[in-house]
């Protein structure tokens, strides 16, 4: 079973479930992947559930994956090492996951205070991997290399829409953002600038 909301519904939602407050900024994210992202974590939070993005298509062994994913958080990461790059297309986790309220946590914060940063540091796998750093170990962590995740599970696509300003990256490349502020943001962090 899969959900779509229009964004008047996941404003509905985000107000239900988080206050007035919270669908108040919700509805004031000014692009479609920053709503996405900021979405699924208010939904996986409060429901938990399987996270895909709209440019992905199932494989043969999703069906599997359901029957065994339970009580675990898994994610996607560039590589299985450690010290890596997550990557937030792909998310499953219980309801009231620790990871996800964190990365629910830290996107706000980043969102609320955008320094200069692209939609990859404020909500996206920058946001995500700042999120595992700042909890350091989690309980039920899985982690898919990317390699692993398209080899059986989900396959991503090339939409119609990652051409036009709908994509992120197109968005930010007309804006004349880049990775250098959530680059520079996320060492400092690290390494205390």
């Amino acid at each position: 079973m899969f959900h779509c909301y229009s964004e008047a519904e996941a404003i509905d939602y985000v107000t239900e479930g988080f206050g007035k407050n919270a669908g108040r900024d919700f509805a004031t994210l000014t692009h479609p992947a920053l709503k996405s992202d900021v979405f699924r974590l208010y939904r996986m939070y409060l429901e938990g559930g399987l996270y895909v993005d709209a440019d992905s298509l199932p494989g043969k062994d999703v069906q599997d994956f359901l029957k065994v994913s339970d009580g675990n958080v898994w994610i996607s990461a560039m590589t299985q090492v450690p010290n890596c790059v997550a990557m937030n297309w792909f998310i499953a986790a219980p309801a009231q996951h620790n990871l996800i309220g964190e990365f629910l946590e830290t996107a706000l914060r980043n969102v609320a205070s955008p320094e200069g940063r692209g939609i990859f540091w404020l909500a996206g796998p920058g946001a995500l991997t700042q999120a595992l750093y700042e909890l350091g170990e989690v309980e039920g962590l899985q982690i898919l290399s990317n390699h692993q995740l398209k080899a059986g599970l989900f396959r991503q696509i090339d939409a119609a829409y990652k051409k036009t300003e709908k994509n992120w990256r197109v968005f930010e490349h007309h804006k004349g953002v880049d990775n250098s502020a959530g680059l520079s943001f996320a060492l400092e962090g690290l390494y205390g600038g």
